[in-house]
C-alpha cells in the first residue's frame, strides 16, 4: 500500500506533515530487506506508536517532526 504510485507522488510533492513523515520511515523500513521479519515489524510499531504521529489523528496541532529511524 505504501509503495503505490499515489503514495509515491505524495510522499515527493507533499507537504511535511506527521502523516508524511510517518509514511516515509514506513516506506524506508520496509525498504531494508536486510532486516529479519520481527526486527521490521518493532520498527514500523516503533514509528506508528510515536507521540506525534497519535497527536496528529487524534486531530490536536502543534506537532513537531517525528524523530528519523
Amino acid at each position: 500500500m505504501v509503495r503505490t504510485p499515489q503514495v509515491r507522488v505524495v510522499l515527493e510533492r507533499g507537504h511535511d506533515t506527521a502523516f508524511c513523515f510517518v509514511l516515509r520511515a514506513v516506506n524506508r523500513i520496509l525498504s531494508d530487506h536486510s532486516q529479519p521479519d520481527r526486527t521490521t515489524i518493532n520498527r514500523l510499531w516503533d514509528v506508528l506508536d510515536e507521540s506525534e504521529f497519535n497527536r496528529a489523528l487524534s486531530g490536536q496541532q502543534n506537532m513537531k517532526r517525528p524523530p528519523t529511524r
